[in-house]
């Protein structure tokens, strides 16, 4: 019993245990030493099951370019007013410049618009604002060229706006430099989530005044309802991460316009005197109704248009993510819907039953194989693939793997090449048993020299896997995505039910009496003892 290694058998039962536990239950949670660890779903053995295996909605989204307006008056327009007229055209998605060097022009970025919209556009501005100069109008496409900050900070937006729709693991990733993956599991609505999701961010200050001085002014009872200030992402030139000069401390930097330096001047004013009077006011900033940040004005109030936020849990990864989200709120990025896919949960789940079906009928067809041709060595490698298919989709529900049709077939991929690993090794064990060696020896010498072909193989495969998820999350395809990883965890757990479970039950069976019935262990017929000896063939012992 010396050679089964009694290290490798609890390592064994050790895995068997834990995958069945986690398979036990659907669903469960863990803490333990400040870790949480919460896995599962309703969905069969609590897998994370992907799109189109539970059916809903993928959308992929590309930054869409905007117009340019320049309108030129023949006296010096009233930014308000020309915000008001660009609503009453339906135009609420713009933004405006402060009139430039000759006081009478200005530049409006509209999201989108409409021939019909140009000419009520027109008469909009002449009637609301004031008369343009002769052929003062004029309008420019822009092309979508987004920063890398930018587009996280859309992604950040849709993030936050899918997850009150109660949404399984929703993937949202960025594809390329414009475009956006958006893959919601369960959502049939397709026309509901697109509005949610198109809509550009909402970046808004307001004024939360306590109600006393000695009460917390966060608290849902503490203040009054928050006033509006007027100061909203259009009033917001930059918002960039940095650190104090003097303490080094992370700081969010600010730069308002002018409009937006008058307001911000105002309302600090305002804030610095109450809290003068022992009443910590502040103003709170919302990203689509999200209270952000909730600053005190402690230090005087702010008078140039360049303030800075400080606060102190603040880190550099922290305020790099404010600065995000505080940039997603001043320049909107609108963004289309170039490919839509609505997968119904009835279609998803006939793929589901069919997978199961091919997954039980492979494994199914290959134990019978491997039984019927190798006999005891079968059984051990029926039994290496029981553990290996329990571990691996214990691995899957742990890690977790959002599990796709793609990652299905993989996986009954991955299963042929589990058996593929034992084939290697058997074929090893009969040539040494042809010629005569003991069963633990052949056992040793066709383990260590099938090694070599099943690590060459195994390393190529992870490299094609590699290439595949790399593609995959370039392009947005989840199924080849979902088929890169989970191959690639079959794989590597294909080496240890291989070189691990299928060796250690070898050993076990040898110790069982099974030592001198080395026909059970190969379909070849053997040479008897004498004429091993006969032919000059040594029997290495150990």
């Amino acid at each position: 019993m010396r050679r089964v290694g009694y290290r490798r058998i609890i390592l064994i039962l050790v895995v068997l245990f834990v995958s069945v536990a986690s398979l036990a239950n659907k669903s469960f949670e863990i803490s333990f030493l400040g870790v949480n660890l919460e896995r599962g779903s309703d969905s069969i053995l609590g897998l994370r099951l992907g799109l189109d295996l539970q059916g809903g909605i993928h959308l992929v989204y590309q930054a869409r370019g905007t117009k340019e307006v320049t309108a030129t008056f023949q006296a010096p327009p009233d930014v308000e007013l020309v915000r008001t007229a660009l609503t009453s055209v339906g135009l609420t998605e713009t933004t405006v410049s402060e009139p430039g060097e000759d006081g009478r022009t200005v530049v409006i970025g509209v999201s989108t618009l409409q021939p019909a919209q140009e000419g009520a556009l027109r008469e909009a501005l002449e009637e609301q604002v004031g008369p343009l100069e002769p052929g003062g109008l004029s309008f420019a496409d822009v092309v979508a060229n987004p920063t890398a900050d930018q587009m996280q900070g859309v992604l950040d937006t849709i993030g936050r706006r899918v997850n009150p729709l109660g949404v399984a693991e929703p993937v949202i990733q960025l594809m390329g430099s414009d475009r956006i993956l958006v893959q919601l599991p369960g959502i049939s609505d397709v026309e509901e989530v697109k509005t949610l999701i198109g809509q550009t961010a909402r970046l808004e200050f307001r004024e939360r005044l306590c109600l006393t001085s000695a009460i917390d002014c966060d608290a849902p009872d503490g203040h009054e309802p928050d006033r509006p200030t007027g100061l909203t992402g259009d009033d917001l030139r930059r918002a960039f991460p940095g650190t104090h000069s003097t303490t080094g401390v992370a700081i969010v930097n600010l730069q308002f316009n002018s409009r937006g330096t008058r307001i911000f001047r105002e309302l600090t004013t305002r804030l610095y005197d109450r809290f003068q009077q022992g009443f910590p006011d502040r103003f709170v900033i919302l990203l689509d109704e999200d209270e952000l940040l909730a600053p005190v004005v402690a230090n005087g109030p702010i008078l140039t248009g360049n303030p800075f936020i400080s606060g102190p849990d603040f880190t550099p990864s922290r305020v790099r993510t404010l600065a995000i989200q505080l940039e997603s709120g001043r320049l909107p990025i609108p963004i289309e819907a170039v490919q839509e896919q609505s997968v119904d949960a009835t279609l998803g789940a006939e793929s589901l039953r069919m997978s199961l079906i091919a997954g039980i009928v492979g494994l199914g067809l290959v134990l019978l194989f491997m039984v019927l041709y190798y006999r005891m060595a079968g059984v051990v490698a029926a039994l290496a693939l029981l553990v290996y298919t329990t571990a691996v989709l214990a691995i899957f529900k742990l890690v977790p793997v959002t599990l796709t049709l793609g990652g299905v077939a993989a996986f009954v991929l991955s299963i042929g090449m589990a058996v593929d690993a034992n084939i290697l090794i058997f074929e090893r064990m009969k040539e040494e048993l042809r010629v005569g060696r003991t069963l633990v020896a052949a056992i040793e010498i066709g383990f260590s020299r099938a090694w070599p072909a099943i690590r060459d193989s195994n390393v190529s495969t992870f490299i094609t896997c590699a290439i595949l998820f790399w593609f995959g999350q370039r392009l947005g395809n989840s199924l080849v995505s979902g088929f890169a990883l989970t191959l690639f965890i079959g794989v590597a757990a294909s080496m240890f039910s291989a070189l691990t479970v299928s060796r250690t039950l070898l050993h076990v069976f040898a110790s069982l009496g099974l030592e001198q019935q080395r026909k059970l262990f190969t379909p070849e017929r053997l040479r008897s003892e004498e004429q091993a000896s006969g032919s000059g063939v040594a029997e290495e012992r150990s």
